[in-house]
Protein backbone atom coordinates (compact mmCIF):
# COMPACT_ATOMS: atom_id res chain seq x y z
CA UNK A 1 0.00 0.00 0.00
CA UNK A 2 2.80 2.10 0.90
CA UNK A 3 3.71 2.02 -3.10
CA UNK A 4 0.65 3.03 -3.87
CA UNK A 5 0.76 6.18 -1.75
CA UNK A 6 4.21 7.24 -3.20
CA UNK A 7 3.16 6.43 -7.09
CA UNK A 8 0.17 8.51 -6.13
CA UNK A 9 2.01 11.27 -4.22
CA UNK A 10 4.69 11.14 -6.91
CA UNK A 11 2.07 11.71 -9.58
CA UNK A 12 0.84 14.73 -7.88
CA UNK A 13 4.19 16.16 -6.93
CA UNK A 14 5.02 15.77 -10.80
CA UNK A 15 1.55 17.04 -11.72
CA UNK A 16 2.55 20.33 -9.26
CA UNK A 17 5.80 20.87 -10.80
CA UNK A 18 4.43 20.71 -14.09
CA UNK A 19 1.69 22.94 -13.12
CA UNK A 20 3.85 25.64 -11.82
CA UNK A 21 6.70 25.28 -14.49
CA UNK A 22 3.86 25.09 -17.57
CA UNK A 23 1.38 27.88 -16.45
CA UNK A 24 3.27 30.92 -16.02
CA UNK A 25 5.02 29.70 -19.54
CA UNK A 26 1.19 29.12 -20.84
CA UNK A 27 0.22 32.52 -19.20
CA UNK A 28 3.51 33.81 -21.68
CA UNK A 29 2.09 31.97 -24.37
CA UNK A 30 -1.89 33.67 -24.03
CA UNK A 31 -0.45 37.35 -23.35
CA UNK A 32 1.78 37.18 -26.63
CA UNK A 33 -0.86 35.13 -28.66
CA UNK A 34 -3.33 38.01 -27.77
CA UNK A 35 -0.91 40.74 -28.03
CA UNK A 36 -0.15 39.01 -31.70
CA UNK A 37 -3.76 39.27 -32.44
CA UNK A 38 -3.74 42.93 -31.50
CA UNK A 39 -0.58 43.45 -34.05
CA UNK A 40 -2.49 41.86 -36.43
CA UNK A 41 -5.52 44.08 -36.01
CA UNK A 42 -3.32 47.08 -36.04
CA UNK A 43 -2.28 46.40 -39.11
CA UNK A 44 -5.53 45.32 -41.18
CA UNK A 45 -6.65 48.76 -39.75
CA UNK A 46 -3.60 50.86 -41.11
CA UNK A 47 -4.27 48.56 -44.30
CA UNK A 48 -7.75 49.69 -44.67
CA UNK A 49 -6.79 53.22 -44.10
CA UNK A 50 -4.46 52.98 -46.89
CA UNK A 51 -7.07 51.25 -48.88
CA UNK A 52 -9.23 54.14 -48.52
CA UNK A 53 -6.97 56.59 -48.78
CA UNK A 54 -5.92 55.28 -52.32
CA UNK A 55 -9.00 55.13 -53.21
CA UNK A 56 -9.90 58.46 -51.95
CA UNK A 57 -6.72 59.57 -54.29
CA UNK A 58 -8.23 57.81 -57.17
CA UNK A 59 -11.60 59.91 -56.72
CA UNK A 60 -9.77 62.66 -56.60
CA UNK A 61 -7.80 62.52 -59.90
CA UNK A 62 -11.01 61.42 -61.91
CA UNK A 63 -12.76 64.69 -60.70
CA UNK A 64 -9.61 66.70 -60.95
CA UNK A 65 -11.58 68.90 -63.65
CA UNK A 66 -13.73 69.92 -61.25
CA UNK A 67 -11.27 70.90 -58.07
CA UNK A 68 -9.73 72.75 -60.60
CA UNK A 69 -12.85 74.80 -61.45
CA UNK A 70 -13.36 74.91 -58.06
CA UNK A 71 -10.31 76.44 -56.90
CA UNK A 72 -10.78 79.17 -60.17
CA UNK A 73 -14.17 80.09 -58.85
CA UNK A 74 -12.49 81.96 -55.43
CA UNK A 75 -8.67 82.22 -56.52
CA UNK A 76 -6.68 83.79 -54.42
CA UNK A 77 -5.94 86.69 -56.63
CA UNK A 78 -8.37 88.57 -59.58
CA UNK A 79 -6.14 87.79 -62.10
CA UNK A 80 -7.88 90.89 -63.77
CA UNK A 81 -5.92 90.62 -66.88
CA UNK A 82 -7.35 87.02 -67.60
CA UNK A 83 -10.53 88.14 -66.56
CA UNK A 84 -10.49 90.38 -68.89
CA UNK A 85 -9.36 88.59 -71.58
CA UNK A 86 -11.94 86.17 -70.93
CA UNK A 87 -14.78 88.72 -71.23
CA UNK A 88 -13.36 90.23 -74.36
CA UNK A 89 -13.00 86.71 -75.64
CA UNK A 90 -16.41 85.89 -74.99
CA UNK A 91 -17.91 88.60 -76.02
CA UNK A 92 -16.07 88.25 -79.48
CA UNK A 93 -17.15 84.97 -79.61
CA UNK A 94 -21.07 85.51 -79.51
CA UNK A 95 -20.66 88.48 -81.84
CA UNK A 96 -20.50 91.43 -79.50
CA UNK A 97 -18.33 94.35 -79.69
CA UNK A 98 -16.77 95.07 -76.27
CA UNK A 99 -16.49 99.00 -76.09
CA UNK A 100 -15.33 99.39 -72.95
CA UNK A 101 -14.03 97.78 -69.41
CA UNK A 102 -13.61 99.29 -66.68
CA UNK A 103 -12.39 98.04 -63.47
CA UNK A 104 -14.12 99.19 -59.95
CA UNK A 105 -13.38 99.93 -56.57
CA UNK A 106 -12.69 96.20 -54.86
CA UNK A 107 -14.93 96.05 -51.02
CA UNK A 108 -14.53 93.31 -48.61
CA UNK A 109 -17.50 91.15 -48.26
CA UNK A 110 -16.79 88.45 -45.81
CA UNK A 111 -14.02 88.55 -42.84
CA UNK A 112 -14.13 84.49 -42.73
CA UNK A 113 -12.94 83.69 -45.06
CA UNK A 114 -11.45 86.32 -45.96
CA UNK A 115 -13.00 87.04 -49.55
CA UNK A 116 -12.81 90.74 -51.57
CA UNK A 117 -15.01 91.93 -54.31
CA UNK A 118 -14.34 93.78 -57.19
CA UNK A 119 -16.22 96.02 -59.47
CA UNK A 120 -16.19 95.31 -62.85
CA UNK A 121 -17.61 97.43 -65.95
CA UNK A 122 -18.59 96.81 -69.33
CA UNK A 123 -20.19 97.97 -72.28
CA UNK A 124 -20.80 95.87 -75.28
CA UNK A 125 -22.68 96.42 -78.32
CA UNK A 126 -24.29 94.01 -80.44
CA UNK A 127 -27.63 91.98 -81.33
CA UNK A 128 -29.76 90.85 -78.18
CA UNK A 129 -29.70 87.15 -78.17
CA UNK A 130 -26.37 87.26 -78.82
CA UNK A 131 -25.95 89.21 -75.33
CA UNK A 132 -28.11 87.03 -73.50
CA UNK A 133 -26.02 83.97 -74.63
CA UNK A 134 -22.81 86.48 -73.05
CA UNK A 135 -24.90 86.47 -70.05
CA UNK A 136 -25.56 82.71 -69.91
CA UNK A 137 -21.80 81.97 -70.58
CA UNK A 138 -21.05 84.44 -67.54
CA UNK A 139 -23.18 82.88 -65.44
CA UNK A 140 -22.50 79.07 -65.84
CA UNK A 141 -18.19 80.01 -66.14
CA UNK A 142 -16.17 79.06 -62.85
CA UNK A 143 -15.58 82.18 -61.55
CA UNK A 144 -18.24 83.86 -59.70
CA UNK A 145 -18.99 86.42 -61.88
CA UNK A 146 -22.13 87.88 -60.30
CA UNK A 147 -24.24 91.04 -62.43
CA UNK A 148 -25.04 93.72 -60.52
CA UNK A 149 -26.79 96.36 -62.93
CA UNK A 150 -27.72 96.16 -66.17
CA UNK A 151 -29.60 98.29 -69.05
CA UNK A 152 -29.16 98.65 -72.49
CA UNK A 153 -30.11 101.52 -75.46
CA UNK A 154 -32.62 101.29 -78.38
CA UNK A 155 -30.29 101.16 -81.55
CA UNK A 156 -30.29 104.02 -83.65
CA UNK A 157 -30.51 101.97 -86.77
CA UNK A 158 -30.87 98.07 -87.06
CA UNK A 159 -30.71 95.33 -84.53
CA UNK A 160 -27.34 96.85 -82.74
CA UNK A 161 -28.46 97.39 -78.81
CA UNK A 162 -25.42 98.96 -76.79
CA UNK A 163 -25.15 97.09 -72.86
CA UNK A 164 -24.21 98.36 -69.65
CA UNK A 165 -22.98 95.59 -67.43
CA UNK A 166 -21.95 96.17 -63.78
CA UNK A 167 -20.92 93.38 -62.00
CA UNK A 168 -18.51 91.99 -59.97
CA UNK A 169 -15.92 88.93 -59.01
CA UNK A 170 -15.19 87.58 -56.00
CA UNK A 171 -11.68 86.50 -54.74
CA UNK A 172 -9.69 85.15 -51.45
CA UNK A 173 -7.12 87.22 -50.37
CA UNK A 174 -4.05 86.12 -47.79
CA UNK A 175 -4.43 89.10 -45.42
CA UNK A 176 -0.98 90.20 -43.65
CA UNK A 177 -1.25 89.34 -39.98
CA UNK A 178 -1.11 92.87 -37.84
CA UNK A 179 2.91 92.73 -37.02
CA UNK A 180 3.89 92.16 -40.19
CA UNK A 181 0.93 94.83 -42.10
CA UNK A 182 2.48 97.64 -40.05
Amino acid sequence: MRQYFITIANFILCFVVLIALALPQYQDFQSRRLELSQKKADLQSQADYWKNLKKIDEELHKRQVLLEKINSGLPLDPSLPSLLGFLQQTASQEGLVLKKAELGLTTLVSENPPIKKKGVFLEVAGAYPAFRRFLTILEKSSRLIQTESLSFSLPEKGDVFSFSLDSSVNFLFESLPASQGE
